[in-house]
């Protein structure tokens, strides 16, 4: 996880963080994360509730991580407290922290870590290069670098998730 994250950061610069985006695809791409969220909180009844719940959560705050980002890119704190960008990220926000409180009131409360994680950073990644259109590497040794880097991220977050339910079984 260490090594995944150290290669991500190499290379790091570029444009100012949401000087970049369409905002017809943002307004799209955090309408169907809420679509997704409220059938997801609305719809899963039973066991399965609490991590439907987590990964609603997950995807309230990705929604609210890529419309913070297109704030940062205000030009000062007035046009960041009027922007549109602001008032989608404070309800995806709050609704993210209510669904992910829920959720962990279940019985499976990794579970609901774990996919509320999951879905915030996997979603935020893919937020950034489709909507913003963030580069993967400034360059292709940078952007072959970033994907292994990225890949191995992954591997180490399954298998800290594996980890966890197996903790979970013992001490249960």
């Amino acid at each position: 996880m260490v090594a995944g994250l150290l290669g991500l950061s190499i290379g790091l610069g570029g444009h100012p963080a949401g000087e970049r985006f369409s905002a017809p695809a943002l307004g799209a791409w955090t309408a169907l994360l809420g679509a997704a969220a409220a059938a997801l909180a609305v719809g899963v009844h039973g066991r399965r509730r609490a991590v439907a719940l987590g990964l609603a959560g997950g995807l309230l705050y990705e929604a609210a991580d890529l419309a913070l980002k297109a704030v940062a890119g205000s030009t000062g704190v007035a046009d960041a407290a009027v922007s549109p960008w602001t008032w989608v990220a404070l309800p995806a926000t709050a609704g993210a922290f209510f669904c992910f409180q829920r959720g962990l009131q279940g019985d499976r409360p990794l579970a609901v870590i774990a996919l509320m994680t999951a879905a915030t950073n996997a979603g935020s990644i893919a937020g950034a290069l489709l909507v913003f259109g963030d580069p993967l590497g400034r360059t292709g040794g940078l952007a072959a670098l970033h994907a292994a880097a990225l890949g191995l991220v992954v591997v180490a977050a399954c298998r800290l998730a594996s980890a966890g339910a197996r903790m979970a079984k013992v001490q249960a």
